[in-house]
Parts: C-alpha cells; sequence; structure tokens
C-alpha cells in the first residue's frame, strides 16, 4: 500500500463570548467521526489565508474579519495521514450555517470539549487545544 502524501489545511479557532461560559466552534463532516475546526485544504497555488475564507464560506456559509495567523502545527489525521495545520483565529461577520461537507456544527465549553475529546482529530486534541485552552 502506497503511503498518502501530507497534506495541508487552515483551521479557523473562533470563540463565542456572549454566552455564561466561552464557547469554542466545532463541525463534523458527512462521514466522519471527528470533530475539528471549519476549515480545509489549501489548494494549490491558494495561501492558507485564502483557504481558510474559502473553505469557512463553504462549510459554514460565513465570512470572517478580524483574521489573524496564529501557529502552524503538524501530526496526523485519523486515518494516520500527515497534516499540517495552519491555524488562524478570526470574528464572524455574519451568522452561520450547516454548508458542504459539513453534518454538524457545534459550539462548545471547555468542560464539553474535554467530555468528548475522544471525539476530537488527533490534532485538535494533541496539539491545538493545548495551545488555545488557557484562553476559555
Amino acid at each position: 500500500m502506497t503511503e498518502q502524501p501530507s497534506i495541508n489545511v487552515s483551521a479557523l479557532i473562533c470563540f463565542r463570548n456572549d454566552t455564561p461560559n466561552k464557547e469554542l466552534l466545532f463541525v463534523k463532516a458527512y462521514n466522519k467521526q471527528h470533530y475539528g475546526f471549519p476549515g480545509g485544504k489549501i489548494e494549490p497555488g491558494e495561501s492558507p489565508e485564502a483557504a481558510l475564507v474559502r473553505e469557512v464560506d463553504e462549510e459554514i456559509n460565513a465570512r470572517l474579519e478580524n483574521i489573524q495567523k496564529r501557529d502552524i502545527v503538524k501530526g496526523h489525521t485519523p486515518e494516520g495521514r500527515g497534516i499540517t495545520m495552519h491555524i488562524f483565529s478570526a470574528d464572524l461577520a455574519t451568522d452561520i450555517a450547516v454548508g458542504a461537507e459539513i453534518n454538524e456544527i457545534r459550539w462548545l465549553t471547555l468542560d464539553q470539549i474535554k467530555k468528548l475529546e475522544t471525539e476530537m482529530t488527533p490534532v485538535t486534541r494533541d496539539l491545538v487545544m493545548p495551545i488555545i485552552e488557557s484562553e476559555f
């Protein structure tokens, strides 16, 4: 079996602060068992930020504002494929709604995330959450 090439993706870290407990935005794609952040694959010739804007529009029908590059992490998908994730934070400029490829949108508190940690992608759980956990 030939190993699949590594993929480059952009991901959105988006908090909702207008609730009693701060919440973080997650999505679950069709035919996937793990929650992750809105975003997706960077197309050839596309910048990580442009990929983020395009993927967020496709997945949750939203526009972004105040986009800031946060970090880059490298890990593996649940299927074992190498992944480089470009992490951005941004605010939603519009309401969100389920779009292409997405089965579920959830806003989760830190306690809910910890209870669902086995349902998070490995990169989300092991690499990204430690970076942003202090922001809750």
